[in-house]
């Protein structure tokens, strides 16, 4: 069943992750091309600073995870009711919060943003950015979390999928419809109401929830050693943008946000094949099958580094002619900044290769552990960004965010290999030779090609060097594969093969 279940994770994962990409790309296009790149760094620096208040809920959903692999696992429904009924009431307490942390945005952002739009404005698109907050918060979270502990990730990823095709309709009929930027993003948070209201439908129905039993927020006895953990990664994430807003102009914010949405694409396809993945090592962790952990980890950790050697070459190659095509005919910012392109891919590229060792830590519980890591990750990160900031400009928050990375994946590598799966590490650093090999080759073998076909133009023309790219990298890596990992290769088939016949 576990197994199955992750199967079933991926393919809702992956549709969900295909659709976000779609209309990830044609709602910013439609909000640049219609309102300007002012109003887009405004909403993103809003989104940001809104999101420093999910500091109050750090440290719940970690453990509450962890404690409900054990009570799924062992059937044991009281302990379940208990977990989700001490999450439900923290959940609606932080509601609260948003509300007054919200109305202080309201008052503070407009005077700290370098923007000339009216300060009632910006304080409109904090109301609303915060009103979507709330919705997932107060009617969203502790149902989220059951589904992610008992392997059913796909329904809240189905239910994702259904809300954002809706939502997305509905922003292009607005903007077509000439509506202005504050009723196109008040409907739109309104459409975020389906998902709470699907999700709850089906909870109802597979599970015998029990309203009206005590909080056992002995679940969250680990919340400090979590929340620490978790206020790190959250400043590590999000302090590029709030460095930026304080320092330059907001144009500039703007052009961050259309190469992040980049590095978010890359981060949300790379969660296909994870995001799943933390209930099952969860599950065979409570279980203490040592053995399986180890064969499924390997396999798990070479499905990762085939992934990076895959999109992030693929990545390194299309990036500055996707966003040529995608803010064409918007010119009151330039957009095409090479060194740039190159920093944020290479970004991504680090954040990614740490996702198996993230998964088993967190899959383990082992937030005291891994803590001082994760604070000493953010304080660098912070600090360098800082400093490079004010000496090479904007490009320097993801100069201090590449050395945090760095330092956070070895330090997250080190720690599973010695003290989950009790193996040596050696194996990481072939594998990273081996990735960043493979994206050197198809770089070069992409572009030698891609240089000779030039009978098209526009999107056309990148979707044909998209398709070239990606057969290439999908081929270096397949041939790479069969030379040095045969073994993990065959290992993934084989689980793709049990699934199939389940």
């Amino acid at each position: 069943m576990r197994t199955t279940r992750a199967a079933k994770n991926v393919i809702a994962s992956l549709l969900y992750k295909i659709v976000a990409l779609i209309c990830g790309l044609i709602v910013p296009r439609l909000m640049l091309s219609h309102f300007g790149s002012e109003y887009n760094g405004v909403v993103a620096s809003a989104t940001q600073f809104m999101n420093y208040i999910t500091i109050l809920t750090i440290g719940i959903a970690g453990p509450t995870r962890v404690a409900l692999y054990d009570s799924l696992a062992k059937h044991d429904e009281e302990k379940t009711n208990g977990v989700l009924k001490a999450t439900s009431a923290y959940m609606q307490k932080f509601s609260i919060a948003i509300v007054l942390y919200a109305s202080l945005i309201m008052i503070l952002l407009p005077q700290l943003a370098h923007t000339s739009l009216p300060a009632m404005e910006v304080a409109l698109l904090v109301a609303i950015v915060s009103f979507s907050m709330f919705v997932e918060y107060f009617f969203t979270v502790t149902n989220h979390t059951l589904l992610s502990a008992d392997q059913r990730e796909y329904v809240f990823d189905i239910t994702s999928t259904i809300t954002i095709i809706a939502n997305c309709i509905v922003i292009y009929a607005l903007i077509k419809s000439g509506y202005g930027i504050i009723i196109v993003r008040f409907v739109s948070a309104l459409v975020f109401f389906l998902k709470p209201v699907i999700i709850a439908l089906f909870i109802k129905r597979n599970y015998q929830i029990n309203r009206k039993v005590d909080p056992d927020y002995s679940a969250l006895k680990e919340r400090g050693d979590a929340a620490a953990t978790s206020i790190a990664n959250l400043v590590h994430d999000n302090i590029d943008l709030v460095i930026l807003t304080l320092f330059v102009d907001i144009k500039l914010v703007s052009v961050y946000t259309v190469y992040n949405m980049i590095a978010a694409q890359i981060r949300s396809v790379m969660q296909v094949f994870t995001g799943g993945m933390e209930a099952g090592f969860g599950n065979i962790i409570a279980r203490n099958e040592k053995e399986t952990l180890q064969r499924n980890f390997r396999i798990y950790e070479y499905l990762v580094f085939g992934f990076v050697s895959v999109v992030i070459s693929c990545a390194f190659v299309l990036i500055l002619p996707f966003i040529k095509n995608y803010t064409e005919g918007i010119h009151d910012i330039n957009y095409i900044v090479p060194s740039f392109a190159f920093l944020m891919v290479f970004c991504e590229a680090t954040y990614c290769i740490r996702q198996p060792y993230v998964t088993i830590v967190q899959a383990a519980g082992k937030y005291r552990e891994t803590r001082d890591g994760a604070i000493f990750e953010a304080v660098l990160n912070v600090i360098l960004s800082l400093i490079f900031v004010r000496l090479i400009g904007f490009q320097g928050v993801i100069v201090g965010t590449i050395f945090a990375n760095i330092f956070r994946s070895v330090q997250y590598c080190i720690y599973v290999y010695k003290n989950i799966l009790y193996k040596k590490q050696d194996i990481v650093l072939y594998r990273i030779i081996w990735c960043i090999a493979n994206i050197t080759i198809i770089c070069f073998c992409s572009k030698l090609i891609i240089y000779h076909v030039t009978f098209l133009n526009g999107w056309l023309l990148w979707v044909l060097h998209a398709g070239i790219a990606l057969l290439v990298a999908a081929f270096v890596t397949l041939m790479s594969s069969m030379m040095f990992y045969k073994s993990d290769l065959l290992g993934m088939k084989e689980t793709i093969l049990r699934v199939v016949k389940h």
